[in-house]
């Protein structure tokens, strides 16, 4: 066979992939271009299309191209944004490096109070289950269920489940499967909740390694994905 019809597979692959290559842009947007601080713990967008961005000096709206930044002086209950989250009513909630928590309606800011929240220990995370609770994942009391009567009520019932039910103090994140059971990330590992007896108990599938959970994370397809210390991936199918 002549060299030439040897290097034509060749030529057509390098065409081929050079036709799927796509090419990013990046920008990067810091303190100099109006972000209220640079340590950023999440973004939610809001269903106007503007980016709400939790930093440790409050929380910036971004709307593609400027910057407006809120603080205490707004009514946020702490500058430090730990975990942001917008649940199915749009409303976007703040928890705080403090334990405290804000809620956003839309057109204000206003802190809700509990004594069951966290005292001077960050809420890591929220996750709204298919009743509509609210779940704050926090450092110190565990996982506490919020939940209202009718939509941006001020009167929330709170709940906490810690390690005398079966939990944990840390919580870092919760989650639902298909059939609405809820799953919590904990420090000392996966616990799954009995919502009958609201116990929980510890899951680990079979032959997943041995190690700490570092990340727990449920796919579209309904699929857990359990990341380990060691540097290991289980995907478990519920």
């Amino acid at each position: 066979m002549p060299i030439f019809n040897r290097f034509i597979p060749f030529l057509l692959l390098f065409y081929s992939l050079s036709s799927y290559a796509q090419t990013f842009h990046f920008a990067n947007y810091g303190v100099r271009d109006g972000l209220a601080q640079s340590n950023i713990s999440g973004i939610v967008q809001d269903s106007a299309g503007f980016f709400w961005i939790g930093t440790a000096g409050g929380v910036s709206r971004f709307d593609g191209k400027n910057f407006e930044n809120y603080t205490t002086a707004d009514g946020l209950a702490d500058n430090n944004v730990s975990a942001i989250f917008r649940d199915r009513h749009n409303t976007i909630w703040l928890g705080h490096e403090n334990g405290s928590l804000t809620r956003y309606d839309g057109n204000t800011f206003k802190e809700i109070k509990s004594p069951l929240l966290p005292k001077d220990k960050k809420i890591y995370s929220f996750y709204e289950d298919k009743a509509q609770n609210i779940w704050i994942c926090t450092e110190s009391v565990g996982a506490i269920r919020m939940s209202a009567e009718k939509t941006n009520s001020d009167n929330y019932t709170f709940k906490a489940f810690s390690g005398k039910e079966g939990l944990s103090q840390y919580v870092l994140s919760a989650t639902e499967d298909a059939e609405g059971h809820l799953w919590f990330h904990t420090d000392i590992g996966v616990k799954l909740m009995d919502e009958k007896s609201e116990s929980f108990e510890f899951f680990r599938p079979v032959g997943m390694p041995v190690g700490q959970v570092t990340s727990f994370y449920r796919d579209r397809n309904g699929h857990f994905l359990i990341g380990t210390v060691n540097g290991s991936i289980t995907r478990y199918d519920s």
